[in-house]
């Protein structure tokens, strides 16, 4: 989490996207004020020096595709 937006009913939080991997650092944030969604309204740097800025809106998959296994095995029988 970068940070929380105060809404009319709720709190809105920050977040990191979530395709973003590793560990980052808060190199920057804006001031207090309004931003429309597409804004940049904090900066964030990988481990590797690459500065990548975060929005108040992003696109979160609906679903995402498990890998944690070797295989995908079939069924052999239905029940």
């Amino acid at each position: 989490m970068v940070g929380i937006c105060p809404g009319k009913i709720f709190r809105h939080y920050c977040m990191v996207p979530f395709g973003w991997k590793g560990i980052f650092e808060v190199v920057g944030v804006s001031a207090a004020g309004k931003y429309n969604i597409k804004e940049p309204v904090a900066k964030l740097q990988d481990e590797n020096g690459n500065i990548k800025e975060v929005c108040l809106s992003q696109n979160w998959p609906v679903k995402i595709p498990i890998q944690a296994y070797a295989e995908k095995l079939m069924p052999l029988s239905p029940w």
